[in-house]
C-alpha cells in the first residue's frame, strides 16, 4: 500500500477511489509518485493529488533543473511536496511557507519523515501587514484551495508577515533565489512584498500559479505588469488558458 497508491492508473472516479483506499490504509505515510513520503488528511484532495502525480511534471522539472546553489522559497507550501523535491535536488536551502496551522503540522511531519535538514518551515501568510491575524478561507476537503481572498466558512486565523521576513534571508544566503507562489488569489500581495524586500535583486526565477478563479483578466494583466516592471518575463507555462503554472525569469538587469 505504501508504494502502490501512487501507481493507480487514471480512470473516471480515480480520486474518490484513492480517498477510500487512504481511509482504510493502515499506513500513516505513502510514497508519492513524485518521490517523497507524504502524510496528510485522508479526505483531502490535495493530498490525493500529491500522491498520484495529478499536478504533472512541469514544476518538478523546473525545480530539478535549477542551479544547485539556489535557495528555494515555497510560498503556499501545503504539505511540502515541492519543498521536498527541492531539498532532494540538493539546493542550498529551502524555505517552506504555509499559513494554515493544520496543514503546517503535516508539512513539518513530512519534512521530518523524509530526513531533510536543509528545509526551514514557517507558519505564516505573506501580506502587507506584519504580525497581524487574518481570516483564512479553508476548503476542508481540498486544502490547496485555502485562501486569504476566498470566503470559505472558516474560523481559522493566520499570522501574517511582510517583506521583513525575506530581508533576513539575505544575511544567510547570496542566492540566486527561486520563488514558487501558489496562494489562491493573493499573488499581488506576495509579489508586492517580494519586490519591496532586500532579496529582490537576487531573485532569478519565479514559478507562479495563475487562475481566473480568483482574478479578472485585468487583474492578471496587473500581475504581469508588476513582474515586467521588475525585470521578469514569462518563459513558459503549463495548464489551461484560465488556470496554469508559469515560469518567469529575470532575463536582464533592471
Amino acid at each position: 500500500m505504501i508504494s502502490l497508491i501512487s501507481l493507480i492508473p487514471d480512470f473516471p472516479g480515480k480520486y474518490k477511489f484513492l480517498n477510500i483506499l487512504l481511509q482504510i490504509s493502515p499506513f500513516k505515510f505513502h510514497r508519492s509518485r513524485y518521490g517523497p513520503l507524504l502524510t496528510g488528511d485522508k479526505g483531502d484532495l490535495t493530498y490525493s493529488f500529491s500522491l498520484a502525480g495529478a499536478y504533472g511534471t512541469f514544476i518538478r522539472d523546473e525545480i530539478q533543473q535549477s542551479p544547485k546553489e539556489s535557495v528555494f522559497i515555497d510560498i503556499g507550501a501545503n504539505g511540502g511536496l515541492y519543498s521536498l523535491i527541492a531539498a532532494e535536488a540538493n539546493m542550498e536551502a529551502v524555505y517552506a511557507i504555509e499559513p494554515n496551522p493544520s496543514t503546517f503540522c503535516h508539512l513539518v511531519t513530512n519534512i521530518a519523515r523524509n530526513g531533510h535538514k536543509n528545509i526551514t518551515a514557517l507558519c505564516t501568510a505573506i501580506f502587507s501587514n506584519d504580525q497581524n491575524l487574518l481570516p483564512l478561507g479553508v476548503a476542508h476537503n481540498h486544502s490547496g484551495l485555502s485562501s486569504l481572498v476566498e470566503p470559505y466558512n472558516s474560523n481559522v486565523k493566520v499570522l501574517t508577515s511582510n517583506s521583513k521576513i525575506f530581508d533576513a534571508l539575505l544575511q544567510l544566503h547570496r542566492g540566486p533565489f527561486i520563488i514558487k507562489i501558489d496562494v489562491e488569489g493573493a499573488e499581488r500581495y506576495v509579489l508586492n512584498e517580494l519586490f519591496k524586500s532586500k532579496i529582490e535583486s537576487a531573485i532569478n526565477t519565479m514559478i507562479i500559479e495563475i487562475s481566473e478563479r480568483y482574478h479578472s483578466t485585468g487583474e492578471i494583466r496587473e500581475i504581469y505588469k508588476a513582474l515586467s516592471n521588475n525585470g521578469f518575463s514569462e518563459l513558459r507555462r503549463s495548464g489551461a488558458t484560465i488556470h496554469y503554472d508559469a515560469v518567469f525569469q529575470r532575463l536582464a538587469s533592471k
